[in-house]
């Protein structure tokens, strides 16, 4: 079945394995001095679908990268069951991962502060097992990759509204 979003993705893989950006081929080549390249850059063409789509936001937090994306994509609510389409979704990022050269890899899900504090701690532990084993089944080498879950414990936006919750809702995947 014709996925446009799939479609999208693997050719900005492919693009990115014959070492040209995307729509290379139709742009002249640039005579200007290069510049430093953005680390992120080959990421941000992999996952253009989902971050045009708001699915995904990548960004930097100290010396890390940070891929993020809101547990209820990915997973039922109150569960770690993959959503409809939260495992197709984590397959395209995961895929998306292993085209960066990173080291050591740090899954970590959150949740709000609805319920238990201890059933938060556990359901985020769950989550994270679940995208580390996804991406291990991807090929990322599983001594790489640190899952963390961490319940409610580092809120992001407050937990007094609807929308905070849903920020504090998510699964983070960090690099160096």
């Amino acid at each position: 079945m014709y996925n446009p979003r799939r479609l999208a993705v693997t050719l900005a893989i492919l693009s990115l394995l014959a070492g040209m950006p995307c729509g290379a081929a139709a742009q002249p080549a640039s005579r200007s001095a290069p510049t430093a390249p953005d680390s992120l850059e080959p990421l941000r063409v992999a996952l253009a679908p989902l971050l045009d789509g708001g699915q995904v936001t990548l960004g930097t937090r100290a010396e890390e990268q940070i891929l993020t994306v809101r547990t209820e994509t990915l997973f039922l609510q109150g569960t770690d069951t993959w959503a409809a389409e939260g495992r197709d979704l984590a397959v395209e990022i995961a895929r998306a991962l292993t085209t960066i050269p990173a080291t050591t890899w740090r899954v970590e899900a959150h949740t709000d502060s609805s319920g238990s504090s201890g059933f938060n701690e556990r359901l985020s532990q769950l989550r994270a097992d679940q995208m580390k084993q996804l991406m291990v089944s991807e090929g990322i080498v599983a001594k790489r990759i640190v899952a963390s879950g961490l319940g409610e414990s580092q809120p992001v936006a407050p937990n007094t509204t609807a929308e905070g919750q849903a920020s504090n809702r998510r699964l983070e995947i960090l690099w160096r």
